[in-house]
Formats: structure tokens, C-alpha cells, sequence
């Protein structure tokens, strides 16, 4: 049908199989759309999952200022630090840098993840927007 030009509606709570059929995904909570868009473009809400290793001992206060930085926190050892970053990266790839960082991995959530976000009780739909 979607090879021919037709709109096919789908709802569903598998969100991998809406992420790998559709094109574009609408999402609803408490009874009100509070966004569509194209799958892809969706997917700049993600935030990258960062975990980073150091030579030394890792402060997660290096990070906690950075813009778009959240849940920052020290990992299985004392020269690992894992976070949240909304956005761009540069910041936290500088101060990383300036302390000797050895290994960054980064990891964007799939659009379960994403979905989530709009049902936390601390943001509202128009934070998530940003």
C-alpha cells in the first residue's frame, strides 16, 4: 500500500517494529499529539549515552555544568565516568580531553528510548522539543 501512495496508520507499543515500518511516527500522552515527525527527525532527540575512561582517577563533576549534560555518575571504577548529553558533544569531548580521557564510547538510545522521555514526570512535551 505504502508503494502505491497510501497513508497506512499503524498504532502500536512495539516500537522497534514502528521504527523499522514507518516513515513517520505521531506521538500521543494523556490524549493529546504533542508531536509528529519523520522518523529520522525524531531521532534528534536522542540523547547520546556516554561512557568515557581516564588514565587517572575521573571526577563526573568535570561534567556536570556542561550544556545538555545529565545523570552524570562514576562508573564500575574510579577512571570511569558515564552520562547523558543532549545535543552536541564537543563540550564534553574537550573536557574529557583536558583530563586525559583514553576511551569515549557513546551509545544513541532507539526510539522506544525516545518515546519514554515524553512520559517522564519531570519534562513536559515542550522541553522535549528543544
Amino acid at each position: 500500500m505504502h508503494a502505491d501512495g497510501r497513508t497506512v496508520f499503524l498504532s502500536s507499543h512495539n516500537l522497534p517494529e514502528v521504527e523499522h515500518t514507518c516513515d513517520r511516527v505521531g506521538i500521543i500522552r494523556e490524549g493529546k499529539l504533542v508531536t509528529v515527525g519523520e522518523v529520522v527527525a525524531l531521532k534528534h532527540l536522542k540523547q547520546h549515552e556516554v561512557g568515557l575512561s581516564f588514565a587517572g582517577p575521573a571526577s563526573p563533576e568535570w561534567f556536570t555544568r556542561l550544556p545538555g549534560v545529565s545523570n552524570v555518575r562514576s562508573g564500575l571504577s574510579q577512571r570511569e565516568v558515564h552520562l547523558a548529553v543532549q545535543g552536541e558533544l564537543h563540550g564534553v569531548i574537550k573536557v574529557a580531553a583536558e583530563h586525559d580521557a583514553t576511551n569515549i564510547v557513546t551509545r544513541e538510545p532507539n526510539l522506544e528510548e525516545i518515546f519514554l522521555r515524553f512520559y517522564e514526570p519531570q519534562r513536559s512535551p515542550a522541553a522535549v522539543n528543544r
